[in-house]
């Protein structure tokens, strides 16, 4: 007979009550999961380390709690994770740095704690997206990041980081620092304006005003 796996799971948008059951690491053939904007409750399973065939995990807008578990770090093919809008707690783990593939990590409004894996940006080179803000992060931001050529995106406002931006991130990132007033380090990062756009603002400030 011929085996059918699991490899898409999309139960979004779906009002699910519930927390979400250790057999789920029994689908180890799954590459997307999508449960985002539920009502989910209770901590993301250690079993989800067994889905060594995820590439797209979404458990956003959801009521869950807990930590991110180690074990994600074994998921080792995922490219998009999205934790956002629930109430984690605990540290980002160490172990999210073995997920070489990873270009989208959001885990905002949360409430996650201590700091930004120092290792981040050595093992997450591919990264283009980071949005940690408004959670309880202490520390600074990962000299590492530097290495993350293709990154377009850092929120970590509304945090308790402290330091600053590495420079040599918004030189080779081509990224510019927006500042705000809620945070010790209140930064936003988005792409650099070009120069020249600036200079013809102005001039034509400067038309209008002598018109």
């Amino acid at each position: 007979s011929t085996r059918r796996w699991v490899v898409k799971l999309q139960l979004h948008n779906n009002e699910l009550e519930g927390t979400l059951h250790a057999s789920l690491g029994f689908m180890t053939h799954l590459r997307v999961l999508n449960l985002f904007n539920n009502m989910l409750e209770g901590p993301i399973p250690d079993s989800i380390s067994h889905c060594h065939h995820l590439q797209h995990l979404d458990l956003s807008s959801n009521e869950l709690t807990g930590p991110i578990p180690y074990g994600l770090g074994q998921c080792r093919r995922l490219v998009n994770v999205h934790l956002e809008h629930n109430e984690l707690k605990g540290d980002i783990p160490e172990s999210i740095t073995q997920l070489t593939e990873l270009t989208n990590f959001t885990a905002y409004d949360n409430k996650l704690s201590g700091e930004i894996p120092p290792g981040l940006g050595e093992g997450c080179t591919k990264l283009k997206i980071l949005s940690l803000h408004n959670n309880r992060l202490t520390g600074i931001l990962p000299e590492s990041l530097t290495l993350c050529t293709q990154l377009k995106q850092v929120l970590v406002c509304k945090n308790r980081l402290g330091g600053g931006v590495p420079k040599q991130m918004t030189k080779e990132c081509d990224m510019v620092m927006t500042p705000r007033t809620d945070s010790r380090l209140p930064i936003q990062l988005y792409p650099a304006k070009d120069p020249d756009e600036d200079e013809d603002t102005e001039e034509e400030e400067e038309e209008e005003e002598e018109g």
